[in-house]
């Protein structure tokens, strides 16, 4: 019986030694009826399963072998023996695979392979994976992630798959993330469309972030006011603001009407941002009496929200708006109570509202409360209201005065814009 010099903890368990065979489990066996020449060169072609020992059929050239052997080497030679392939054709016929399913890291080497085009993973992985694949779970999320980053349009092949697979619920909410991120929202759509009842509010739920996350998000108006009734939840309030915000800002009351009814029936959110953008688009819109009960309504919301000088700016601005400058002058008074002081808008929209109403009293006494006690600097847009209405009600005098403590003040006034107002 032969020995080796070594010592067994130094040497490999099974090293081969001339005139020896090797052992049972690493035996190179061919299976009957098949081809067992080697490839070109004489190289080992076949390889089976990752460390399982089982045939795995896997072709070299034109023919097939069938070998088994035991550890990692073996599925490292057909990973990369796939993806040269791949690295000079797109396409992967059939004939190529092993006739058993082919292991995780084989599928995760094609898939991450740093090299390979988008279009020969994607040609991979629909020939390699059947809809009925365990391994979906684990293989479908990178090749998303590698199309979604190199080529989003690809991700549109993947929507048959994903919902002819038999795990449509782990898939469809992973594409429909990517589609969106890349700003594939008719894919996006189509995928809703065609997505089961029971998946569909949770996916639309999962859409709406994306959607008004998106740089334009009016373009995305129609799908949110399509997605927002089904949703299981409604938006996160940060994203419900930033599409609120940029309905307002384009002046699109039935699309905000139509969200912000949404948001009430589901419950309005304990978020002082919200209560102010919709304070002041409903003002702007002359709809003071929403302003008026979305500002009661925080005092009564549970946890009571306390108005900010944002939530007295907007109410006062609409109260002027809406012609109602004595209640203006009460929020302004209540909110100077409430220890919360008046800033430059807020003189703005008071002493504008007053000059408008023939107020100039109010408007006068204002001004000088602010250049006084309140140390707020005011800017040209309250100068040129107070000095309007002064020539409107008539009161040269004041109105010249006024014009030279402008000047002093450091306001200039357009000579075209000061004619305009004496022959008001």
């Amino acid at each position: 019986m032969w020995r080796s010099a070594r010592s067994p903890s130094r040497g490999p368990a099974n090293e081969p030694r001339r005139g020896l065979t090797w052992p049972s489990s690493l035996r190179i066996r061919p299976r009957r009826g098949r081809d067992t020449t080697h490839g070109s060169g004489g190289e080992e072609s076949g390889v089976g399963e990752w460390g399982s020992g089982r045939e795995v059929a896997a072709p070299a050239g034109n023919s097939s072998k069938i070998w088994t052997r035991r550890g990692a080497g073996s599925y490292g030679l057909l990973a990369t023996r796939l993806a040269n392939h791949l690295l000079t054709t797109p396409h992967l016929p059939p004939e190529l695979l092993p006739a058993a399913p082919l292991p995780l890291p084989v599928r995760l080497h094609v898939l991450r392979h740093p090299a390979l085009p988008p279009t020969s993973k994607l040609s991979f992985f629909l020939a390699a994976t059947p809809p009925s694949c365990p391994l979906l779970g684990a293989t479908f999320p990178v090749l998303v992630r590698a199309l979604a980053t190199h080529s989003p349009p690809l991700l549109d092949a993947l929507l048959p798959f994903a919902l002819s697979s038999s795990c449509p619920s782990e898939l469809l909410p992973a594409l429909l993330s990517a589609l969106l991120s890349a700003s594939r929202v008719d894919t996006a759509l189509a995928l809703l469309d065609a997505a089961p009842p029971e998946l569909l509010s949770r996916l639309a739920a999962a859409a709406l972030p994306s959607l008004i996350a998106s740089p334009d998000p009016i373009s995305a108006v129609p799908a949110v006011r399509r997605l927002l009734p089904i949703a299981s939840h409604p938006p996160p309030v940060r994203s419900t603001n930033r599409l609120l915000l940029a309905l307002s800002k384009e002046n699109l009351y039935d699309d905000f009407r139509h969200v912000f009814d949404e948001m009430s029936r589901r419950g309005l959110p304990s978020n002082i941002r919200f209560y102010n953008i919709c304070i002041h688009a409903f003002g702007k819109w002359r709809r003071l009496d929403m302003s008026l009960k979305l500002f009661a309504a925080m005092k009564t919301a549970s946890p009571p929200l306390v108005p900010d000088i944002c939530t007295y700016n907007s109410l006062i601005r609409a109260l002027v708006v809406g012609a109602r400058v004595a209640d203006g002058l009460v929020v302004f008074d209540e909110m100077k109570l409430a220890g919360i002081e008046p800033d430059v808008f807020t003189y703005q929209a008071i002493v504008d509202g007053c000059c408008k109403s023939f107020r100039m009293d109010d408007a006068l006494r204002l001004f000088q409360e602010m250049r006084g006690s309140s140390g707020v600097k005011g800017d040209v847009v309250v100068y040129n209201s107070l000095l309007d209405g002064l020539f409107k009600a008539k009161k040269l005098d004041e109105a010249c005065g006024f014009f030279e403590t402008m000047v002093a003040d450091g306001f200039a006034v357009c000579w075209k814009q000061l004619e305009a107002m004496v022959k008001a």
